[in-house]
């Protein structure tokens, strides 16, 4: 892939997150609305890359630019009329970017965002989204229903807890807390479903039920395999082919920890996993995992993610028949975990980074930080969070003047907020933790004055699945992995 388009997808997966927040942009995006743009789309086929934007009925196609203005010169906007999606779901399949074999998985419950009323999502295993170290946002997943009678092709890969994104050959993603993904679904075809596939609505949610509670995986058609909850909570290792681009393969793993296990009575096939996981009442309390081939009757030969994780995970609602017809619940978002915006201070001449209050709390500062806020996204990942830290020692202002001051501002790295679990997690982590080791060697390296800025000078950040209020208007100077970067936010607040 040429620089060019490796820079137009980046721009690409940015550009998609107003319409999975269901929120317009502004400035010069003030265009990107969810009530007017269906969708994106990438074509990467022509002379030059450009961005596809599927416009909806009744809007002008004159609403789109021409171009994007970014860093690397003009990138081309290609406005399209298209119908809106019709979506209808029983089970799904992807066909990777790479090229690697189909992926099969099937649909675990309907769930609406929280924060964001109108922004509706299909929920199902999240290790179905992501086998592909290309996956992003936007992409196709196919949705086969009612027996293969009805075909959609036109629902979009939204969020998934276990990106494996730019994991290298033999690389480990990992370890994740839940097994979930997010399909994307327009308002009108999500009261659709509901409607049309009562199946998908559990009675209610609940939790994990006692040792020897049956349970059943709810499977497309009415079909289910029944069988009864275990003691212990289990860790998945899943190893995915992938395929680079001249033909070779590699593999890469995908780690999820905290799964239940239950017992069931029948085998699970390929293609089962996502499904819901109910009780005897017909409560949602997970989705399905794995199945393993296990005799000894006193194991669980089958894990799922609980369901309560994952809802906090993404902030959803999951959809019951006793919600169905109730008023939409709002909350109020919570701090985002990228740095926010704020009017620049006078501060005097940048000073390198301080190795005080002592070496080794700034080093167990920062090692903590960058396992909490970037563990999944591998060495590169952890180092790019590094070096965003680095450069605002570099330049002291309002976010504070040293590595530990930095980490520990309020409202900047969510990981270090009192009362939240991140700030346990990151508390109880040990050495024990191999992502915690590649952490303290890498914040021992940065904090010695061994890590050279490779940003471009990045002072702010976010996950590529949101599109802060700061963000918006501004081009990222920098994109790795789920995390996007930007240099330009302090001197435009200013």
């Amino acid at each position: 892939m040429s620089a060019a388009h490796d820079w137009a997808r980046r721009i690409f997966r940015a550009l998609g997150a107003p319409l999975r927040l269901g929120e317009p942009g502004i400035g010069a995006f003030e265009w990107l609305r969810p009530e007017t743009i269906d969708g994106l789309g990438l074509d990467l086929d022509g002379i030059e890359p450009c961005i596809v934007v599927h416009v909806a009925t009744g809007t002008p196609l004159g609403l789109v630019p021409s171009w994007l203005d970014t860093p690397h010169g003009r990138l081309a906007l290609a406005p399209r009329r298209v119908p809106r999606p019709r979506l209808q779901c029983a089970s799904l399949y992807i066909d990777p970017p790479s090229g690697a074999p189909r992926v099969f998985g099937t649909a675990g419950f309907l769930a609406n965002d929280a924060y964001a009323p109108g922004a509706d999502y299909l929920v199902t295993a999240g290790h179905v989204l992501s086998t592909d170290t290309r996956a992003a946002f936007d992409d196709p997943v196919t949705i086969d229903a009612d027996s293969g009678r009805l075909i959609i092709n036109r629902a979009y890969l939204s969020e998934t807890a276990t990106p494996v994104f730019g994991v290298p050959p033999a690389g480990i993603a990992g370890p994740f807390p839940v097994d979930a993904g997010l399909v994307r679904l327009s308002p009108g075809d999500w009261r659709a479903l509901i409607d049309r596939v009562p199946e998908l609505l559990p009675a209610a949610i609940a939790d994990p039920p006692a040792v020897d509670a049956p349970l059943r995986v709810a499977l497309p058609g009415g079909r289910s395999l029944t069988g009864h909850a275990m003691r212990e909570e289990s860790v998945l290792q899943l190893d995915f082919e992938q395929v680079n681009p001249d033909g070779s393969r590699f593999e890469v793993t995908l780690r999820i920890d905290e799964l239940r296990s239950a017992r069931l009575d029948q085998r699970s096939e390929d293609g089962d996993s996502g499904a819901s996981v109910r009780d005897a009442n017909d409560a949602l309390i997970g989705i399905h995992s794995a199945y393993r081939d296990i005799d000894d009757a006193s194991v669980g030969n089958a894990l799922y993610s609980p369901i309560r994780p994952i809802l906090d995970h993404f902030g959803i609602v999951a959809l019951t028949q006793a919600s169905r017809n109730a008023p939409l619940p709002t909350r109020i978002r919570p701090a985002l975990k990228a740095a926010q915006a704020r009017p620049a201070v006078v501060a005097p001449p940048a000073a390198p980074p301080s190795l005080r209050p002592s070496d080794d709390e700034v080093v167990d500062t920062l090692a903590r930080t960058l396992w909490a806020e970037a563990r999944g996204e591998g060495d590169e990942g952890m180092a790019a969070v590094a070096c965003v830290i680095l450069n605002r020692v570099a330049a002291p202002r309002w976010w504070g003047r040293t590595i530990v001051e930095v980490c520990r501002k309020p409202s900047q790295f969510s990981c270090w907020d009192e009362g939240t679990a991140s700030r346990a997690a990151l508390m109880r982590v040990t050495s024990a933790d191999p992502y915690f080791v590649r952490a303290t060697a890498i914040a021992r390296n940065a904090a010695g004055g061994g890590l050279a800025d490779f940003t471009h000078g990045a002072l702010h950040y976010h996950a590529i699945e949101v599109l802060p209020r700061w963000a918006r208007g501004h081009v990222p100077c920098y994109t790795l992995g789920r995390h996007v970067f930007y240099n330009d936010i302090e001197r435009s607040a200013s």
